[in-house]
């Protein structure tokens, strides 16, 4: 890494070396990720769980979870795309490590990984695999807290929408909201406990 990154990042840096955590990994997507991933998507599928984070020796990295595909934006990998159908995945593992949580997935004799990426993030990651992949493991806490199922649910919601736009015309972000609980409760991807506490956290006030 040349001086001038050290400079220009050297805080984040020292988060992710010495707290442990990637302070880029539980954000919004950017302009930039949706228009990628809009182009990966199939048609008619919705994103279910996505993850920010880091790829070894090519920078940041996205990926995205939908009913039935994985779908990672990786610009300065080789290849910078990969999109598997979740049935084609041979393992998905998520585990914590020095830098946040790791998340690998490997079809037939391909893989890629990515560090640096956030608990809630990558859970939600390993839960949307769950559904279609058989061989899938998660190494941390199994759970969220409200606060983090909460923000969870509400970046994934924010990504849905910006990434399909047409399929989710006319909904505010708490429809968009409710709509995709619905639907990840459906499927067992949020725990009943982690639900009842989303709902209790949603009727609380903000604090000012």
């Amino acid at each position: 890494m040349n001086i001038f990154n050290t400079l220009k990042y050297g805080n984040d840096l020292i988060e992710i070396l010495i707290e442990g955590s990637n302070p880029y990994a539980r954000q919004h997507l950017v302009e930039l990720d949706t228009d990628n991933l809009r182009k990966l998507i199939p048609a008619g599928q919705r994103i279910q769980a996505y993850a920010i984070g880091r790829v070894v020796g090519a920078g940041r990295g996205v990926w995205a979870l939908t009913e039935h595909s994985l779908v990672a934006c990786m610009p300065n990998n080789n290849p910078p795309t990969q999109a598997w159908a979740l049935e084609q995945l041979t393992s998905f593992a998520c585990e914590k490590g020095k830098y946040g949580y790791t998340i690998r997935a490997t079809s037939g004799g391909s893989s890629i990984s990515m560090y640096g990426v956030d608990h809630s993030l990558a859970l939600m990651c390993h839960r949307a695999a769950s559904l279609r992949c058989q061989h899938t493991s998660f190494e941390g806490v199994s759970t969220l807290s409200a606060q983090d199922a909460l923000q969870a649910m509400e970046l994934i919601t924010d990504a849905a929408m910006r990434t399909q736009p047409a399929a989710l015309a006319g909904l505010t972000r708490d429809d968009g909201l409710m709509t995709l609980l619905n639907q990840v409760n459906r499927n067992g991807m949020i725990l009943n406990e982690e639900l009842s506490a989303i709902f209790e956290r949603m009727k609380s006030p903000v604090a000012a």
